[in-house]
């Protein structure tokens, strides 16, 4: 039928068999997406509770003190590889902010871990169509990669630059960090073009 064409095709129906199948370090496997006519997807996470999730977020993680140079650099490090995985298959996450990022321990994973799918995408989506929290984005002609990009930035911009002094890592401003965070906030034309380009960036500024 055109309804269960239209679930094959899903992209987020399409990215839970790759999870599922390549099991990628950086990325929450959810347990089940169930879809509904005319409703959302729906991601289940069997083994955590949203709110263990909630808990474990960037968000909540920032809130408990402050986050140090070596924090910060292995965050973005690690963050690149989780949204690289997506990337490199052709997939945009298009919602990639604090409280779906995960700092804990979970076992058998590293520190940083993306989730929430429900925005994802294929790229080179007109841009007027979707809507974004980054409202930072209208002037972008597509909805691609560099949309992550710019949302990566975003993220550890308002870590360096926003948050309390006292929540803030000591970050000298000459720091190679800060070009790469500029980079990944400049317009369009001039952002790195994916999050792999971006990790490498990440990789010399720490080397």
């Amino acid at each position: 039928s055109r309804q269960a064409l239209k679930t094959i095709n899903e992209p987020r129906i399409q990215l839970l068999e790759m999870l599922r199948a390549d099991k990628p370090a950086h990325l929450l496997i959810p347990e089940s997406i169930h879809a509904k006519p005319g409703e959302p997807l729906n991601e289940f996470y069997s083994y955590k509770s949203l709110h263990t999730l909630d808990d474990l977020s960037l968000a909540r993680f920032i809130d408990q003190g402050k986050i140090t140079e070596y924090q910060l650099a292995s965050m973005f490090a690690q963050l690149t590889k989780a949204v690289g995985f997506l990337h490199q298959h052709g997939f945009v996450h298009r919602d990639i902010r604090p409280p779906n990022i995960l700092v804990g321990e979970i076992p058998q994973k590293p520190d940083v871990i993306l989730f929430d799918y429900s925005n994802v995408c294929r790229p080179y989506q007109p841009a007027r169509r979707i809507v974004s929290w980054n409202e930072e984005h209208p002037n972008d002609p597509y909805i691609d990669y560099r949309f992550d990009v710019f949302s990566i930035g975003k993220i550890f911009y308002n870590l360096t630059h926003e948050w309390d002094d006292s929540l803030k890592p000591n970050l000298d401003e000459a720091h190679p960090l800060h070009r790469v965070i500029s980079l990944a906030l400049h317009p369009y034309s001039e952002r790195p073009k994916n999050a792999m380009e971006l990790g490498r960036l990440v990789d010399q500024a720490e080397n």
